[in-house]
């Protein structure tokens, strides 16, 4: 072209030119771009429906088109934008934000992407074939790899059981980080086969703030399981279905027998078909058993009666059994599920109880029994 007509046959000859009289005013254009960025897990019909509200009206398509020019028509896009201007300006979320914040950490967690906060925090680790030497056989290679530093390590095995897992950590691994770094919050195992998330410090700013008393009490916790499993099943341990075992077994017994009689209680308040049954909020932490016992018992007239002779009589077992379970919480001394099967808290427990009910071993009998319904409940988790 630029051989026959020249300079001129490269210029623009295209009539097409934007209308810019089709362009949203200025105004409406910075409502739509604020609406990305005040909630930007909105899609373009639900951000047109609430400028409407504001008395701003653009269509979803308009919505979508000022997004476009602004590089926002996709929630990742407009998150990615709000986490810079956070990083620049140091904004302080609001409660929508803050969600979308959440959801996205949520979303990244289920494909597998979990933020680490420092080194020894999370740790990736897999087994691969190496090949077939003369003479030795199959040769299969434990790698791990530390997730925030990168650093890895490797060890060369003939077979590929759970116990050389176990061994490359406590040969290689946890003798690196020990001076810095006691123990891996998370560990992934086989792609995901085995994942560890602590239940009762998932969340701190760095290593410094764990407490002692909820390291020794993981640590505690993750022996009894896998002493207590390799017993039962009396054979080699595999380490598939940890995560799901811990989140059972580390529960508190107290946490159980609440969330046993919560479930029978909010039944039988159910049972009254009273306006005021939905009202009662069971998920949140300071709604006891007792707590929400005594509120339908004011709410509702001649409430007793609809509980049943067993669900009474567990609630009277329930305060007795208050009576003895007052460790406190935050010390990490608390019992555990895997305390009370292995029977270690369960002989104490009772013995326990016959100091203070001498005389009445129908009382003991009752308290046991309670326990006992409550944790083999919980314990149904491992069977789904």
């Amino acid at each position: 072209m630029y051989d026959t007509g020249g300079e001129t046959a490269l210029q623009e000859v295209s009539r097409r030119k934007p209308i810019l009289k089709n362009r949203v005013e200025p105004a409406v254009e910075e409502a739509v771009v604020k609406m990305a960025f005040d909630y930007p897990a909105y899609g373009q019909s639900r951000a047109s429906n609430e400028l409407r509200k504001q008395g701003i009206f653009i269509s979803a398509g308009g919505v979508r088109s000022v997004w476009q020019r602004h590089d926002l028509e996709i929630f990742d896009k407009r998150l990615k934008r709000l986490e810079a201007r956070m990083a620049e300006e140091g904004l302080v979320l609001t409660e929508a934000q803050q969600m979308a914040v959440e959801r996205k950490k949520e979303r990244r967690e289920s494909f597998g992407e979990i933020e680490t906060e420092h080194p020894g925090y999370l740790g990736s680790q897999d087994t691969y074939y190496v090949g077939n030497i003369k003479g030795v056989g199959r040769i299969y290679q434990q790698t791990f790899i530390d997730t925030y530093s990168r650093v890895a390590f490797a060890k060369l095995y003939e077979t590929k059981h759970a116990i050389t897992s176990a061994d490359i950590l406590n040969d290689r691994v946890l003798p690196f980080f020990d001076k810095s770094y006691p123990l891996y919050i998370q560990v992934t195992y086989n792609r995901k086969n085995m994942q560890l998330r602590s239940r009762y410090a998932e969340y701190y700013y760095s290593v410094d703030d764990v407490q002692p008393e909820m390291i020794a009490f993981e640590e505690r916790v993750i022996s009894k399981i896998i002493t207590y499993e390799a017993g039962k099943f009396q054979g080699e341990y595999d380490l598939k279905g940890l995560r799901r075992k811990y989140d059972v077994y580390s529960f508190s017994i107290h946490e159980a027998v609440e969330i046993y009689l919560k479930t029978k209680l909010r039944l039988a308040i159910l049972k009254t078909k009273d306006e005021l049954a939905t009202v009662l909020n069971f998920s949140t932490p300071q709604a006891t058993v007792a707590r929400l016992h005594e509120a339908a018992r004011r709410l509702f007239k001649d409430f007793d009666h609809h509980l049943g002779a067993k669900l009474a009589s567990e609630l009277t077992s329930y305060e007795q059994f208050r009576e003895l379970d007052k460790q406190p919480f935050l010390s990490y001394t608390f019992p555990t599920l895997i305390d009370w099967m292995d029977g270690s808290y369960q002989e104490e427990f009772t013995s326990k109880l016959n100091g203070v009910y001498k005389n009445r071993p129908d009382v003991v009998k009752q308290v046991l029994s309670l326990v006992q319904h409550a944790i083999a409940e919980k314990l149904k988790g491992l069977e789904e």
